[in-house]
């Protein structure tokens, strides 16, 4: 967490330049997060993975109960009735990774392969930077994240996969990473983290191959503007789960573990209280709670995964964050 008060007066007076309104909703979000994250890092309010059973996690980010509970349908593998619905440790990606993978867990981390396509990795456990990523006057954040060496294994999928033309690392590459991994290596528990529901929205893009529009990579930004009704927007995002959920079965399909656990890091807000996406420290139910799924898995061998990292692995990962909507 930057805490600087110099910097969070400069932030103030660029904000101002576009906006006094929201220049000053700013100003006392960061006085808020300066205290959210200093009680929070030391009070629990959320359920931390760690403390729960699995052989296999698998992370979607930005997935909202109901959403999952809407798609069960299609699924053989899924019950909308067995899909429970818990609080997350936070209401945004940094601030989940921050808050979950702590010392106090050391034992069992050392022991886990998380694979993620999420850029905050690098934030959270190679800078070791704690959330947010905004400026906040004063702070006293709990110094207990762990760092990358603390891992079995850490694998920065984003850095080979990430795709310019959708804005986000698909999900199948990631399903790739995973079986491949799951098939050679001997850790007792893996965690793969996917980029989807989160948007952009890339059904449509891959599947015509073309580089995402701007309501596609922004969609809730364009809610936000009246430019795309709610409905369109949900449908969009309903089907970017389901774009998602196509290679979660395949993973099933394809890696031998006998708890598989299907959550999410935060939900999504469209619009509840007039707020859109997931803010940090947003402690609205939509953001805070996640599904809770859990099923098996068994390596049928329906995949046999190609993986090609020979993608520039120099990446701007405050470049990228920032055309996820994301101020760095």
């Amino acid at each position: 967490m930057p805490v600087s008060f110099k910097g969070w007066v400069s932030e103030f007076g660029e904000n101002l330049k576009e906006s006094p309104s929201i220049a000053m909703m700013q100003f006392l979000y960061c006085i808020y997060l300066g205290m959210w994250f200093t009680v929070t890092s030391r009070v629990e309010i959320g359920e931390n993975i760690f403390d729960h059973d699995w052989d296999l996690l698998v992370i979607l980010d930005a997935c909202r109960v109901d959403a999952l509970r809407e798609v069960a349908s299609e699924y053989e593998w899924l019950e909308a009735e067995e899909i429970d619905a818990k609080y997350s440790l936070a209401s945004g990606s940094f601030e989940f990774m921050c808050k979950t993978f702590t010392t106090e867990y050391l034992d069992e981390i050392n022991d886990t392969a998380y694979l993620s396509g999420n850029a905050f990795v690098e934030k959270a456990f190679i800078n070791e930077t704690y959330a947010p990523s905004v400026s906040v006057p004063f702070g006293w954040p709990k110094d207990n994240v762990v760092t990358e060496s603390d891992f079995g294994r850490l694998e920065t999928l984003w850095k080979y996969h990430h795709d310019d033309d959708i804005g986000t690392t698909p999900p199948e590459p990631a399903t790739n990473e995973a079986i491949t991994i799951g098939r050679e290596s001997d850790n007792s528990r893996y965690i793969l983290h996917y980029n989807q529901p989160h948007d952009p929205y890339i059904p449509d893009p891959i599947n015509e191959d073309r580089p995402a529009t701007d309501v596609e990579r922004k969609p809730l930004k364009m809610l936000k503007r009246g430019e795309i009704t709610r409905a369109e927007a949900w449908e969009m995002y309903l089907d970017n789960l389901r774009f998602v959920l196509d290679e979660v079965e395949m993973l099933l399909e394809n890696f031998d573990a006998d708890r598989v656990l299907i959550t999410a890091d935060h939900g999504e807000s469209f619009g509840e209280f007039g707020v859109h996406r997931h803010p940090t420290g947003w402690p609205h139910p939509v953001v805070k709670k996640v599904p809770w799924f859990y099923t098996t898995a068994s390596d049928e061998w329906t995949r046999e995964p190609s993986i090609d990292r020979t993608q520039d692995q120099d990446r701007d990962v405050d470049g990228l964050l920032r055309s996820l909507g994301y101020k760095t």
